[in-house]
């Protein structure tokens, strides 16, 4: 049964050179995880893979990954028939109770299928919308630092921007984007977003990486690209051609 839609915004990056101390050991250096902003979006529609959706900003979680920092921002679809009266983390438990406990579950124990341990959270309480629009504003200044080359490209990212740079101007409504569902498996904003279920299994994200690729085919620099990040991100090697 899904628990809620998996994806992104879009112009938004989680820079790697902006660390802070972990508030476990007071030692350790937590830094970006050098992906976009994920969301999870938690309307009672199954939203189609790579569609763009309208969405009202609820909070988010802070999910430690692998010693990473992963935002988990919370939404729900603008046009979804409880959008007029959940506005917040407090209205979403008032009108789904339980909803944000299977957040936090999912999100310590979704990479347990893949054979690793346990992830850890900043706070197991989620933060407010205040907190996800100053996150989602920071990230989008770095998106367009990284993409302006303002700062180095460290990583080598395939950047193709057209049209304008600025800033984006969010608000308690934005547009998110669908990512590439994990294996283990997005505010008003554009979301492209897949459902999640909560028994998703082992490899059915490199297979769903792998089938992005190929629909990349008119553009052979972001294909491969987008082959490298599937490989980089499930530890697997596979020809474009394979259907598994």
């Amino acid at each position: 049964t899904p628990i809620f839609n998996y994806g992104l915004f879009p112009q938004t990056w989680e820079d790697p050179s902006i660390c802070y101390t972990s508030p476990q050991d007071g030692i350790t250096q937590i830094c970006g995880d050098d992906d976009p902003l994920d969301v999870i979006e938690i309307g009672s529609t199954k939203l189609s893979m790579l569609s763009i959706t309208p969405v009202k900003i609820l909070g988010l979680f802070e999910l430690i990954d692998e010693g990473e920092t992963d935002y988990k921002i919370i939404v729900i679809n603008a046009n979804d028939e409880d959008a007029n009266k959940i506005h917040d983390m407090e209205t979403l438990e008032q009108s789904k109770p339980g909803m944000i406990s299977l957040i936090r579950k999912w999100l310590i124990e979704y990479k347990t299928s893949e054979g690793k341990g346990l992830n850890t959270l900043a706070s197991n309480i989620p933060s407010d919308k205040d907190k996800a629009l100053t996150v989602m504003k920071e990230c989008n200044e770095r998106w367009n630092l990284l993409v302006t080359n303002a700062i180095p490209n460290s990583k080598s990212h395939y950047i193709h921007v057209k049209g304008n740079t600025d800033v984006t101007n969010f608000d308690t409504s934005t547009t998110m984007q669908q990512q590439i569902p994990s294996s283990s498996s997005s505010s008003s904003s554009s979301l492209s977003s897949s459902s999640v279920s909560s028994n998703n299994g082992g490899s059915g994200g490199f297979s769903s990486c792998m089938s992005l690729c190929k629909s990349l085919s008119s553009d052979a620099m972001m294909q491969q690209k987008c082959v490298d990040s599937c490989v980089t991100k499930y530890g697997r090697r596979r020809n474009l051609r394979s259907d598994n």
